[in-house]
């Protein structure tokens, strides 16, 4: 082999995680080499090798390190095999890589399909390995290890939110082998309840976009935040491409009818103003970069999504609403895994067209732990009534942790959360006065992560540090559902 010039050392093409005058950390310098063989493979260079070489100057205690960059042979992809797939189909597969038989070998290709593979959730196991075949060839063989994708839950348990509840549902996240997804999920609880039909094909046309239709149906008592209840009835159709493995564009059509009903004598002029039914007939889009490491057991990585909405095509609501969400994911020695979030939300009306009750977004619970649900924000003086806002704030840091209890898929959380809410439309009256601040709110607690058989539940313990006198506050939260 030839010793191979990679960069000029001024070219900042590719991020050095060594520095001259830091600590020697052997993380940095693998890290540092898989970035020269990422680099090298993205333009062709086949078996490529890097190795560090430490020339260590004992009397000043330093080290230099040396990156020895060697290149081997040009070689090409002659097939791509695939076993132990017995009941997924091997396009499925084949979808999801990024060489295909012929192409040149590029292993940091061949690591990114691994990734996409895996980030599928129909395998166990997903190994890859290369098999020359002879002169300037070689053979890619992918060996997979199938698990369950079907999944028919029934359980029981208790929401802080919802109270006593009851869900069941049958999903398939690999329908007839062909990687489509398919689900009917129904639950039933003191407050709420819900049925939701999804179907989602996502190699429509045989090209990688995904196409996808849900109808729902929600009921929502929300007699304890603000004396109404609510119903939506609707469905949404979607579609969604990638223009890179990382970056992906999703658009939608929802068309729903919403109603805020069994409004109480004793409820706040605002939400008595509201009571009715009303049609939402919005588009909408969204942009997600995605570099985590793992999409189910994220380590590393980072992923950001901006979205747009726009009520108004049909429908008597209209309004213009914008997302924003950022993480950030970050572990340390293996063991400590940091995620650092941070989103923000903003919604207006147009064409003489107020924000209603549920298009609103509402702070606490979930979204800013240690405070009940709708527990930050506007409320009626009189009545105590949660309004929620045109637009919030919510970010902060937590780290997971194993605590002992990985065969039960327990894992133990730190957190500080911090979350502000904007005023809503239309609450301004002299007569029925509002009690609102934007101070940003502050909270700390701890919790747990299990991974059940009834699906991902969350148990966390909050304590505001900044809070209003007229917040909602709430210690224990226990939730079913998945999150980022």
């Amino acid at each position: 082999t030839a010793n191979l010039t990679l960069t000029d050392p001024k070219d900042n093409t590719i991020e050095i995680e060594v520095e001259e005058g830091d600590w020697y950390k052997q993380s940095d310098v693998e890290k540092t080499v898989s970035q020269m063989t990422d680099y090298l493979g993205k333009r062709g260079v086949a078996f490529v090798n890097v190795e560090p070489e430490l020339v260590r100057d004992v009397a000043n205690e330093k080290v230099d390190v040396v990156f020895n960059v060697y290149e081997g042979d040009r070689i090409f992809i002659d097939r791509i095999n695939i076993t132990g797939n017995d009941r997924t189909l091997d396009e499925v597969i084949r979808h999801e890589f990024r060489v295909a038989e012929g192409d040149a070998m590029n292993y940091s290709k061949i690591r990114d399909s691994r990734r996409n593979v895996e980030n599928l959730n129909f395998f166990s196991k997903v190994d890859i390995q290369t098999e020359a075949t002879g002169p300037n060839k070689a053979n890619v063989n992918v060996n997979v290890e199938e698990k369950s994708t079907g999944y028919f839950n029934v359980g029981v348990g208790y929401s802080t939110t919802n109270g006593a509840l009851f869900r069941a549902g049958v999903v398939e996240n690999n329908f007839r082998g062909k990687g489509q997804q398919a689900g009917i999920n129904f639950g039933i609880s003191q407050r709420t309840r819900d049925v939701n039909l999804s179907f989602t094909e996502p190699y429509f046309l045989n090209r990688r976009l995904s196409a996808g239709a849900d109808l729902f149906m929600q009921t929502q008592d929300y007699k304890d935040e603000a004396s109404y209840d609510t119903s939506t009835y609707g469905g949404r159709l979607r579609m969604g491409w990638n223009y890179t493995d990382d970056f992906g564009h999703y658009v939608r059509y929802t068309l729903s009818e919403n109603e805020v009903r069994h409004v109480q004598d004793n409820a706040s002029y605002f939400i008595k103003q509201e009571e009715g039914k009303s049609t939402t007939s919005a588009i909408g889009q969204t942009l997600v970069y995605d570099k985590r490491d793992n999409a189910y057991n994220t380590k590393e990585g980072y992923f950001l999504s901006l979205s747009h909405d726009i009520a108004g095509v049909g429908g008597n609501n209209k309004y213009n609403k914008f997302e924003a969400k950022a993480y950030k994911f970050h572990t340390i020695a293996d063991f400590f895994t940091f995620k650092f979030f941070a989103t923000a939300g903003y919604i207006k009306g147009y064409g003489g067209k107020d924000v209603r009750l549920f298009d609103r977004f509402y702070l606490g619970g979930q979204n800013m732990r240690g405070f009940e649900f709708a527990g930050i924000g506007a409320r009626d003086a009189q009545t105590g009534d949660a309004l929620g806002g045109n637009w919030m704030m919510y970010s902060g840091v937590e780290t997971l942790f194993p605590i002992g209890l990985d065969e039960l898929g327990v894992k133990g959380r730190l957190f500080w959360d911090l979350g502000a809410l904007g005023k809503p439309d239309n609450i301004k009256d002299p007569y029925h006065p509002v009690l609102y601040s934007d101070k940003i709110r502050q909270s700390i607690g701890f919790g747990f992560d299990w991974l059940s058989p009834m699906g991902k539940i969350d148990l966390d313990f909050g304590f505001p540090i900044v809070k209003e006198r007229y917040d909602e506050k709430e210690v224990f939260r226990l939730n079913f559902g998945t999150s980022l």
